[in-house]
């Protein structure tokens, strides 16, 4: 009846009243649903509704469609702080599951993320406690390596890189995240050696993969490894396909065993052995 005559304010109180006396969290969400849908659409409060559905989402913190309706809300009034503050409110109430609580979490970190300015580093505090309750959660290292590549944060970034190799089931999305984790040991932390065992991780995965082997080969000569940059050019020499392309290969291998590790005999033998170099 109340509805039929418009009577929108104490349809409102009426629906408030069931939904404090009602034993069933269902009904309890149901009637403060229905109570903001009122303030919204009859009674043009959304601010109204916003608080109405957020003590609907503090019974049924895992509810999509109204996590969804307070996200509309937020947007038209610009409420994304006031959105933060109820989702971490909610998020670290004891009783709630780890699931729950870590789809809060990835929601509070996605709002400071792309809704609010200025706050990445808020946004990766709540990917990393996504990251404590679900340690291999794709979504959340993705967005922390894109949070951390952005802010330079080189150290963390290594740690995410190794996280993802840990989680990533494709081999050759692995291969791509250690050749990426070489790149930044070797250009942004300065640390040539882990970025050679990266580059022997790729081959453990991709037995005579010619990038790796190529920038191994730069590396061992960087830090004078003979032996290593020796077996480097060895393994070169038994993947090339072409034997007319080997020539310059067999020939730096001469000259590393001769110049650098005083095996003279070994770099006769490897000249002999190739009549295009030495003919017969």
């Amino acid at each position: 009846m109340l509805e039929q005559i418009e009577a929108w304010e104490d349809l409102s109180r009426c629906l408030l009243i069931l939904a404090d006396v009602a034993d069933d969290t269902a009904a309890k969400v149901d009637y403060l649903r229905r109570v903001s849908e009122i303030y919204i659409d009859k009674m043009s409060s959304p601010e109204q509704g916003f608080v109405t559905n957020g003590r609907a989402l503090r019974l049924d913190a895992a509810n999509p469609e109204i996590m969804a309706d307070l996200e509309q809300i937020a947007d038209v009034l610009d409420a994304w702080g006031d959105l933060d503050d109820l989702l971490v409110g909610i998020a670290k109430e004891a009783k709630l599951e780890d699931e729950t609580k870590k789809l809060l979490w990835l929601k509070i970190a996605e709002v400071r993320h792309a809704r609010m300015a200025d706050k990445a580093p808020a946004a990766i505090e709540a990917y990393r406690k996504v990251i404590a309750i679900e340690p291999g959660n794709l979504h959340a290292l993705n967005a922390l390596e894109a949070l951390y590549q952005e802010a330079g944060n080189w150290q963390d970034l290594q740690e995410i890189f190794k996280q993802k190799i840990e989680v990533v089931v494709d081999e050759g999305e692995k291969l791509q995240i250690w050749f990426r984790l070489a790149m930044l040991q070797n250009e942004m932390l300065d640390a040539p050696d882990e970025a050679i065992t990266c580059y022997r991780e790729v081959l453990n995965l991709s037995p005579g993969n010619a990038e790796a082997l190529g920038y191994l080969e730069k590396l061992y000569e960087r830090q004078q490894r003979w032996t290593d940059l020796a077996d480097n050019l060895q393994a070169q020499l038994d993947m090339a396909g072409d034997p007319s392309g080997t020539v310059a290969l067999k020939l730096r291998l001469a000259a590393l065993r001769e110049e650098k590790m005083k095996e003279n005999e070994s770099a006769i033998e490897i000249v002999r052995k190739d009549g295009r170099i030495v003919p017969a």
